[in-house]
């Protein structure tokens, strides 16, 4: 006598494919132990962006906050550490003339590049333009959004205007220049308790981490692309 066949019923064989799709792709185990989410055609956090309002910087801001930069490691000084960032492509040095001051087409495009909204200027580490040794005008900006953060130096970043985006004789006679719109106004903060919203390149430059006018740390934005007076919505 011939046994008949059997057959799974299609739906128990899609219940068993799922199962092992969702088992095998989906939850991956590390080599720590912990349970990993694989999202695989999950589409990625959403970042904001912003176009740039500086002509001469062709490229989008990432509209980020001082927080997010600094990140929250704090060093010995009381201030923020480069290993706890949040953005690992910045430029490093103090933009001298032994490390260069690039004008904006100089700039790596990996190069984070940011807006930060509603920062209000303090009166500490100010400069004006085309004074002291390399001319970038500077401020120092808190996040004034934040009081529920104890340390200021935790919510300070440090701004410059790069003198070399100004207008520039070079040494052949010929006028490079400016990239600051408009120019010059752009070259000129407004009093400490101003708020405004920057542009610009986030720096590291560690010879200012036992500064305690530079928040004990080396965030900066440097150079500012543009900057404008902040207007709440």
């Amino acid at each position: 006598m011939q046994k008949k066949k059997r057959f799974l019923r299609p739906a128990f064989v899609l219940l068993l494919l799922l199962a092992m799709c969702v088992g095998a792709a989906v939850l991956a185990r590390s080599s720590s132990g912990r349970v990993v989410v694989d999202e695989g055609d999950a589409p990625p956090q959403a970042t904001t962006t912003a176009a740039s309002w500086n002509p001469d910087v062709n490229r989008l801001a990432v509209v980020t906050s001082v927080e997010r930069i600094l990140g929250d490691r704090v060093g010995s000084c009381g201030g923020a550490t480069e290993t706890g960032g949040g953005f690992l492509n910045h430029l490093i040095g103090t933009e001298g003339e032994s490390q260069g001051q690039p004008i904006p087409a100089e700039v790596d495009p990996n190069i984070a590049f940011v807006e930060i909204d509603g920062l209000k200027l303090t009166g500490t580490n100010r400069k004006p333009w085309a004074d002291g040794t390399d001319g970038d005008a500077t401020t120092n900006a808190i996040d004034p959004g934040r009081p529920d953060i104890a340390n200021p130096y935790m919510k300070t970043i440090h701004l410059e205007l790069s003198r070399r985006w100004g207008t520039i004789r070079m040494a052949d006679g010929s006028i490079r220049g400016p990239f600051l719109h408009p120019y010059r106004e752009q070259t000129v903060w407004p009093v400490p308790g101003t708020l405004v919203d920057v542009q610009g390149f986030v720096r590291w430059d560690a010879g200012h981490t036992g500064e305690q006018g530079h928040a004990c740390s080396g965030w900066e934005i440097h150079p500012v692309s543009a900057w404008r007076l902040h207007a709440s919505h």
